[in-house]
C-alpha cells in the first residue's frame, strides 16, 4: 500500500493542528522514492513544520524547536528497515548538551501488538541512558505498554 495526499489538501489539513514538527522516519516516507521523501521535506518546510528522521536513519534525524524559550531536541528512529541505533544514539549525545530536554520519536514494534517487544525495550532504554528525556512511539496501530526507566517516560506506542 502506498499512502499519498494532494498537498493543498494536505496543508489544509495539517494547518489548523498548529504542529511545529513532523517525524518522517516511518515505513512510508519512501513510498514514492527519495523524490517523494525530498517534496514532503519541502512542503512541509514551506508550511513551517520542521521535519525530521528519515527511513533508513541516515540523515536530517533531528529538529530543534523552542518553547517558552528553552530549546526542545526531537529525534526521529525508524526501526523497520535498519535496526540499527548507532546513528540515534549518537545524534541524540551530540544533542544532549545544546536542548533543555531531547525526545526520541522512534516508529517500531509489530502491528497489533500489544506489548513492546524487547527490541523495542532494549533501544528505548539505550535512548534513555544516551541521554534522552522522553520516549514516545508509534507503529504498532494500538497503544501499547509504558514504562519507567531512571525516571524517564517510555511511551512504546500510542
Amino acid at each position: 500500500m502506498y499512502l499519498t495526499f494532494d498537498p493543498f489538501l494536505a496543508e489544509a489539513a495539517l494547518r489548523p493542528l498548529a504542529l511545529s514538527a513532523v517525524s518522517l522516519a516511518n515505513n512510508h516516507t519512501y513510498d514514492f522514492y527519495r523524490s517523494g521523501y525530498e517534496a514532503t521535506q519541502g512542503y512541509l518546510e514551506a508550511w513551517g513544520i520542521k521535519p525530521f528522521g528519515h527511513p533508513y536513519n541516515t540523515s536530517s534525524l533531528s529538529a530543534t524547536i523552542e518553547v517558552r524559550g528553552l530549546q526542545f531536541c526531537l529525534v526521529g528512529y525508524h526501526s523497520l528497515y535498519i535496526s540499527s541505533t548507532a546513528e540515534v544514539v549518537g545524534e541524540i549525545m551530540r544533542l544532549k548538551p545544546l536542548c533543555h530536554k531531547v525526545i526520541v520519536f522512534p516508529h517500531w514494534g509489530e502491528e497489533y501488538e500489544p506489548v513492546a517487544h524487547e527490541e523495542q525495550v532494549s533501544a528505548a532504554r539505550l535512548f534513555v541512558d544516551a541521554g534522552a528525556d522522553l520516549v514516545v512511539g508509534a507503529h504498532p496501530h494500538v497503544v501499547q505498554n509504558v514504562e519507567t526507566y531512571k525516571g524517564k517516560a517510555i511511551f512504546y506506542s500510542l
